[in-house]
């Protein structure tokens, strides 16, 4: 018995690492600069239309260090959006994240209350 419970268990293992992956990258500001200490958040969202109505999904989360550069460990068959954020700015990435990961961030316009 406990001979047929170890395979299963090394198989576990195997399957758990080859859907976890670390993304890398890079956040910057619209003139091109590095932005040091940007929130960069990893996401499975969903359709808004979807029944039953489903909700997105945060899966990790890091902080860029001070050359702006972040890597996030996350379950690759889950995430389908980055976003970054920094001082009232905010940016995007989509798949693939095969390569070297770029975000820029955009002003957020700031709505009055009314």
């Amino acid at each position: 018995m406990r001979l047929a419970i170890m395979p299963i268990t090394a198989l576990a293992l195997v399957s758990s690492t080859a859907v976890a992956g670390t993304i890398r990258g890079y956040v910057i500001d619209e003139a091109g600069n590095r932005v040091a200490g940007a929130r960069v958040q990893a996401w499975h969202m969903v359709s808004p239309d979807q029944q039953p109505v489903q909700h997105p999904t945060k899966l990790g989360e890091t902080t860029a260090d001070a050359h702006g550069d972040f890597a996030i460990s996350v379950d690759a068959a889950e995430i389908n959006r980055l976003i970054a954020s920094f001082d009232h700015q905010s940016g995007t990435a989509a798949p693939p994240f095969s390569s070297i990961v770029r975000i820029v961030l955009r002003r957020v316009q700031l709505r009055p209350i009314l």
